[in-house]
């Protein structure tokens, strides 16, 4: 341990910010020259290092992060270990001085800039040739030279950064060209690339069929090609709410629905996946939103069944895996986390990632739209009044049978809370939702459809909606009392979980009120939405905003409000961010020209990093190979499903 680590301009910036602090903590951010001497430092946060974390991208790789002990033991405490750990991963040093900087304790060397390792485009291509290793582990393989061009262009992205285009029309065989390349650069770089898809067949077929075959072909004794799915929280059954559902089932579901928790659990309990895509049949909505995974209740460490837990198992192979596949919904939600929090270096819903495959890429500005905007429903809203109480069960009757349990002066203020409060909300809520969504299907009687023939009505919402007659025929009363129930609800939510985390802080207590805290949570969000949609303050960002009506045997009215011009925030918050991005689809350009797409997802604002477009055209025949038939005797899939399916089996089998 000694100062002369740190140059003589350093120790005096560090002593200066450390007696104007007080003696207290102090956080930098320093930078080693060639030979390791500390040669710049900034500070970054006053107080304890743990405040560090909250300041994701803070330091880059190759930069140190150092902070004074008081105390004048150098010796690394827990928070310091784990801070470093973290750190560490993104390529950022740890140190530690004491008040005086008379000694300097480097608790994790800055890890020396790894080289990367550019890897040939031919010999990329080659691997797909008739005589290359994925030919052999086919064992039938058709040579298709537009997926070994298609493949070369990528390899060059990986080696030189930027954004391409390539369309790939059917039976180019674009998932093998682009997946090569990303499992020959892991290899070579130890770098996982991201691959996001619009379908769930897509998907399937990634991880099911394409993965493994290119794992055999191009695995080694030194090397072993890695994936994996990572699908969004609710995808996955959250076992420690499972566990709290099955406690509480009389109070929480009416009768006929405890059979479905019970055979619920009998399958999580072998499940390996436990997913909903594991199970044989699907859940009630009522059921899996009581059991399945949500992000803002979870303990992580703190839950007993943490160990086993599925969502945290998918998340730790995914921060192993060569490629991770996903779909366009959680790349967008991983990208919405990163906004808000600022956050371009470390995990947030996905791991970090610097390469990044888009599949069925014209996609990815309506999914996106729909993270980076609002929407409401009716249906939504009334699943999550369901969740406080529907027909005598719920999260308010449970919470009044824990509380009637108890005699103790804090357990019947809370209940008197409950009866007189949040009772008489909710029945509010409930009366002004559905006032305030039947005032707007009424609306939209008569509205045009939108694309496609038997369209739903849809209404666009520009400023002059303010002036509709809706809203003297009671859409402004009701819309009021919706806002003022929801809160009502929230703060009233909020007092009985502060109340009663004082009062009982047991584990299974804590659960309940998480539960409460989070319907709360999404009952501002949903107040927020519906504010957005209907009521936009003046002088906010630009939005399209617009009310439909979907659905025949269910309707469901909902509103919208997405920002006006998607472009400038991708460009600036993925395409800049990402080292390489390769969008692909069969369908990308129009009459040959990528334009339109540029301009949509903001690829054509200066500075541009687009450096590819190419049509790699199917190598299929159509015009020889293919018949077009419109039927005109065939039901409509909407209004009978299974009539329809029969009825394409007769005519294709």
């Amino acid at each position: 341990m000694s100062a002369d680590r740190l140059a003589p301009a350093v120790r005096d910036l560090l002593r200066a910010e450390i007696a104007a602090a007080h003696g207290r903590e102090v956080s930098f951010v320093a930078r080693p020259d060639a030979n390791g001497l500390i040669v710049e430092a900034r500070v970054v946060a006053r107080g304890t290092v743990d405040a560090v974390l909250a300041l994701p991208g803070i330091a880059v790789r190759g930069e140190l992060l150092l902070h004074n002990h008081p105390s004048g033991v150098l010796e690394p405490s827990g928070a310091d270990l784990s801070v470093a750990a973290r750190l560490h991963d993104g390529g950022v040093g740890f140190a530690i001085v004491d008040n005086a900087v008379t000694d300097c304790y480097v608790v994790v060397e800055c890890p020396r800039p790894r080289a990367t390792t550019r890897i040939d485009a031919i010999d990329v291509a080659g691997l797909l040739s008739p005589s290359g290793p994925v030919a052999r582990a086919l064992g039938s393989f058709e040579d298709r030279p537009s997926q070994r061009d298609m493949a070369a262009y990528i390899a060059d992205l990986y080696n030189d950064g930027g954004v391409g285009m390539l369309e790939a029309g059917t039976g180019v065989g674009k998932s093998f060209a682009y997946l090569v390349p990303a499992l020959v650069w892991a290899r070579e770089n130890g770098e996982r690339t991201v691959v996001s898809t619009n379908t769930i067949n897509l998907q399937e077929q990634l991880v099911g069929k394409d993965l493994p075959i290119l794992a055999r072909a191009l695995g080694s004794g030194e090397h072993a090609p890695t994936f994996a799915l990572l699908k969004g929280w609710r995808n996955y059954v959250c076992l420690s709410r499972l566990e709290q559902a099955f406690e509480q089932v009389t109070s929480l579901f009416e009768d006929e629905r405890r059979a479905e928790l019970e055979a619920l659990a009998a399958w999580a309990a072998r499940s390996g996946d436990g997913s909903l895509a594991d199970l044989p049949d699907e859940p009630s909505g009522e059921v899996w939103d009581a059991i399945a995974a949500e992000s803002d209740l979870c303990t992580r460490l703190k839950c007993p069944h943490f160990d086993r837990c599925f969502v945290f198992q998918a998340r730790r192979r995914a921060a192993e895996a060569d490629v991770v596949v996903v779909n366009h919904h959680l790349l967008a939600s991983d990208l919405a986390v990163r906004m808000v929090s600022d956050n371009w270096q470390e995990a947030a819903v996905l791991p970090p990632y610097r390469r990044l495959v888009l599949d069925e890429a014209h996609h990815l500005e309506d999914v996106a739209a729909m993270h980076l905007g609002a929407q409401v429903s009716r249906l939504g809203v009334d699943r999550l009044l369901a969740r406080l109480e529907k027909n005598g069960r719920g999260l308010l009757p449970t919470l009044r049978s824990v509380l009637f349990g108890r005699d103790d002066l804090i357990s019947r203020a809370t209940r008197d809370l409950v009866q007189q409060s949040l009772v008489d909300a909710l029945a509010t809520a409930r009366r002004a939702a559905d006032t305030v969504f039947t005032l707007l299907a009424r609306r939209l009687e008569g509205e045009p459809g939108g694309a496609g023939a038997g369209a739903s009505p849809v209404l666009r919402l520009g400023d002059e909606f303010l002036g509709d007659a809706v809203w003297p025929e009671g859409l402004d009363v009701a819309l009021d009392n919706l806002l003022l129930a929801f809160s009502r609800l929230s703060e009233g939510t909020e007092t009985i979980a502060d109340r009663l985390t004082l009062d009982d802080p047991s584990e299974r207590r804590a659960q309940l009120l998480g539960e409460l805290r989070g319907v709360a949570r999404r009952l501002q969000q949903v107040a927020a939405g519906l504010i957005a949609a209907l009521r936009p303050p003046p002088g906010g960002p630009a939005a399209v905003r617009w009310l439909e009506r979907r659905g025949r045997k269910v309707v469901n009215v909902s509103l919208a409000a997405v920002p006006l011009d998607l472009a400038p925030i991708l460009k600036e918050n993925l395409f800049d961010r990402v080292e390489t991005v390769v969008l692909t689809s069969a369908t990308l350009a129009a009459g040959g020209d990528f334009s339109y797409l540029e301009a949509r997802l903001g690829l054509d604002l200066p500075p541009s990093r687009l450096k590819v477009r190419e049509i790699h055209a199917s190598p299929f025949d159509f015009a020889a190979q293919c018949l077009f038939g419109i039927p005109t005797d065939f039901p409509e899939p909407r209004d009978d499903e299974a009539g329809h399916d029969a009825a394409v089996a007769r005519v294709v089998v």
